[in-house]
């Protein structure tokens, strides 16, 4: 059985920040005079929020409303959005704004973006005075998130470590690596932590916060060899200053709205 750790919250996105490319903004006797410029931008929502009482997991479009002041545009120019998922390098989403009727500078445009309710997402969305490749003005950014409606708790499916240890004699460091292959069937993006700890034998805990473990490839630094393959891992030493112990290794691993796995329990010993 699974349970849930934290209360489930309705916020499901905000805007986490909005900023110009630029250090000031366009304005009388400054750098940017006569450069192309985008200021005063507005979007909405800045934030994406499912009812889980209405909503049901689905495919869905989120339609943005784009608004955004622009200057000393090039000929037949226009201010563009990209929009980025995640960390994607190249916009999923890109398009053209319209001038404002009887504005000489307001220009709006309206994004659709494909998505899905149980995915959790970040939307980072990249105004610019003209296209992107030619255009030399400043920029604006801001990123929204979208927090998922989920109904399932992470599994962990696998584990793996040594059972037992022998202590070593002599100056040796022997590197011990613990790793848990979990999934989401609410999305990989949905895991929010993977923890491990040990109890003793006596009950209690060896640790009184428990270990994360990582998925992001860094093998000199986590001991995870491939990122983003759902396998976690978190790597220990022991040497001779070790003690013989008899623990059981605790796997479990918590989504983005509280929803906790069942807790592996497997031995693990370590000997003279």
């Amino acid at each position: 059985m699974f349970k849930r750790f934290f209360s489930y919250s309705l916020l499901l996105g905000s805007l986490f920040f909005l900023a110009s490319g630029c250090d000031t903004p366009p304005g009388a006797n400054n750098y940017m005079d006569g450069r192309p410029s985008v200021s005063n931008f507005e979007i909405a929502p800045t934030k994406i929020e499912f009812d889980p009482a209405v909503d049901v997991q689905k495919d869905t479009t989120i339609t943005f409303l784009l608004q955004v002041d622009a200057f000393d545009l090039k000929s037949d120019s226009r201010p563009m959005y990209y929009i980025f998922i995640d960390n994607e390098e190249e916009p999923s989403f890109s398009g053209e704004f319209t001038l404002l009727e009887n504005s000489a500078s307001t220009y709006t445009a309206t994004a659709n973006v494909l998505t899905t309710t149980y995915n959790f997402i970040k939307y980072k969305v990249l105004i610019t005075p003209g296209d992107i490749e030619t255009s030399n003005g400043n920029y604006i950014q801001s990123v929204i998130t979208q927090v998922g409606l989920t109904s399932n708790a992470p599994e962990i499916i696998e584990t793996n470590a040594p059972i037992t240890v022998t202590i070593p004699n002599d100056d040796e460091v022997k590197l011990l690596y613990f790793t848990a292959k979990v999934i989401d069937t609410d999305g990989q993006s949905n895991i929010e932590n993977v923890f491990l700890n040990f109890r003793n034998a006596n009950g209690s805990m060896l640790s009184p916060q428990p270990f994360i473990m990582l998925d992001d490839g860094k093998f000199e630094v986590s001991g995870d060899q491939i990122a983003k393959d759902s396998v976690f891992t978190k790597v220990f030493s022991v040497d001779k200053n070790n003690t013989p112990n008899n623990r059981t290794a605790l796997y479990w691993a918590i989504d983005k709205t509280g929803l906790s796995s069942d807790t592996l329990e497997v031995p693990f010993n370590i000997v003279k």
